[in-house]
């Protein structure tokens, strides 16, 4: 009598945790932020885009007008960043003031 009594306050023991559980991963995941789907390109892409040489990219991440990522040993721009960049030097470009 007591055996069966201590397995039915072992199960709903084991249910409330396993409820607790779940509760608090659907949690997590709905907190969790969602990676960004953001384009990475490499230099050569961003050259194309910009229409620049490899050296003047370089150059312009240097200085800074480019913000750039090192993963591992390559360096790649995010498409946006370059986007932004573009209008950017657009608007320099007429304001006759130097990069």
């Amino acid at each position: 009598m007591i055996d069966n009594a201590l397995k039915a306050i072992k199960r709903e023991l084991l249910e409330e945790i396993r409820n607790m559980l779940r509760e608090e991963l659907q949690q997590l995941k709905a907190e969790t932020p969602k990676p960004s789907d953001e384009q990475l390109m490499d230099t050569k892409a961003v050259c194309a885009l910009l229409k620049l040489s490899a050296p003047s990219v370089r150059k312009y991440r240097v200085e800074g007008h480019l913000k750039s990522y090192r993963i591992g040993s390559t360096i790649r721009f995010k498409r946006s960043e370059v986007e932004s960049c573009l209008r950017n030097m657009r608007y320099l470009k007429h304001s006759r003031t130097p990069l």
